[in-house]
This record gives C-alpha cells, structure tokens and sequence, in this order.
C-alpha cells in the first residue's frame, strides 16, 4: 500500500503498519487507510471555512452558528459534513451523513458512513464538542470504532 506524503510526515508508526501478504495483512492495510482518512476528517472538520486563501470553502462554516440554531441546523451540517468530504476526501465514495443530538460530552454527533475504493464499508463517528472541536473516531463499518 502507499501512503500520501503528508501521512508518512505526520503519522504515528502504527497507522504507518502494514503486514505483508495474506487476509490479515490486507485487513491491517484497510484498517491504516481507514485511520489515514478519520485523522484527514478530523482535520478538515476542526478547520474553519475562509481561512486558507487557497482553498476558502476548507473546513466548516461558524460551527457556532450551527449550534446556536439546532436542531434546525442539522440538515445543514450533515450537507456541510458530506459536501466536504465528497470534494477533499477522494478515498471516500457513497457518503453519507446522519446527525444525531447531543449525548455525553457533545453538543451534536455525526456517523459518517462510506465505502473506500474496493467496496470496503467504512464509518466515521464524529463528536462536536462545545468548543467547536471535533473529534472523529474511525472503523470499518459492523466493527467498533476507535479513537
């Protein structure tokens, strides 16, 4: 498997892992690119529509904003949250996004569902704190999912 530039630089040595040949070394593989795209989402959902000049739709519109009207804001945060993945996450096809209300220590939850390029079902849970930060925990779909 080969990963983009940006993960070898930024990655910890086990999202780098991959175990040669075999059912489990594909399996190991999946679960690498499946933890590269939860940290790429983490990063493009903490990131703030118009502050990079080069790609000003990057990132969220006022998180804050969304808040401050939920629930009649859910159905555009979940148009938000797929409209941005679909345009900055290539590795993503069949997205979609449900919202969920607050629970625990959230204000409001995602589950990003998807299929990577060889069909493999993937899921993305997402937690937006009260501080606007979100914090995405990746899995292949029917496993649990870790931060």
């Amino acid at each position: 498997m080969r990963h983009a530039l940006f993960d070898i630089i930024h990655a910890s040595p086990s999202h780098m892992a991959v175990e040669r040949g075999g059912a489990m070394g594909n399996e190991v593989s999946r679960q690498a690119l499946v933890d590269s795209i939860g940290w790429h989402l983490s990063r493009l959902f903490n990131a703030r529509a118009g502050l990079l000049p080069h790609l000003p739709e990057y990132g969220i519109s006022d998180i804050h904003e969304i808040y401050r009207f939920l629930p009649y804001t859910q159905d555009h945060l979940a148009n938000e949250l797929g409209g941005m993945v679909r345009r900055y996450e290539p590795r993503l096809h069949n997205v979609a996004v449900r919202i969920a209300g607050p629970g625990g220590n959230c204000i409001v939850r995602a589950t990003l569902t998807a299929r990577l390029q060889d069909g493999t079902p993937a899921e993305f849970r997402v937690r937006f704190l009260g501080s606007g930060e979100a914090k995405v925990e990746p899995g292949i779909a029917g496993r649990t999912a870790h931060a």
